[in-house]
């Protein structure tokens, strides 16, 4: 009941996009404000999202999870920095991290082994976004989306759109 009513107040419900032309002062509580999420609520949302969960040994995909967890906190130390500017290491990282990339590789249970059992492009964007950023996706997005997957052979166009998703500002800020 707690949770429900903190979810239907107005302040909680406010959008981060300004209404009308100019800003409100953020001491005047009239916004949402963005900002990034710290390196542990990127670590444990990535997990969420991604369906890998550690096993009861500790691992994620046969690699140890506080492994990736130190490679994000290393590479996202900022808890609530001033001014939010990606860096060229969280980009490679992000990128070309074998420990990242395991996260997105479908296996028993995880979201890209779920996604690969729905034939339908277009159904498999849309599960892909709900999981991921938690809300339906938009006629214009599920099309590019879908016409994404159709471009690509299942596994590696399911896990790039995975990847694009969890990588978007959407899903690393808190709005």
């Amino acid at each position: 009941r707690l949770v429900r009513n903190i979810l239907l107040t107005r302040a909680y419900q406010l959008d981060s996009r300004a209404v009308g032309g100019k800003a409100a002062p953020p001491e005047a509580f009239a916004r949402a404000l963005e900002k990034p999420l710290s390196a542990e609520q990127l670590y444990d949302s990535l997990l969420v999202a991604t369906g890998n969960p550690p096993d009861s040994d500790g691992k994620i995909g046969g690699l140890p999870a506080k492994e990736f967890r130190d490679a994000l906190v290393r590479q996202f130390p900022d808890l609530f920095a001033a001014d939010y500017n990606a860096t060229m290491q969280q980009a490679m990282f992000l990128s070309n991290s074998a420990l990242f990339d395991t996260l997105l590789a479908p296996r028993p249970g995880n979201l890209s082994a779920r996604l690969l059992e729905v034939p339908k492009p277009a159904e498999r964007a849309r599960m892909a976004i709900r999981a991921v950023l938690g809300r339906e996706p938009g006629p214009d997005e599920l099309r590019e989306s879908a016409r994404f997957l159709m471009d690509r052979a299942p596994e590696a166009g399911t896990k790039q759109l995975v990847w694009a998703l969890v990588t978007s500002a959407e899903f690393q800020m808190t709005h």
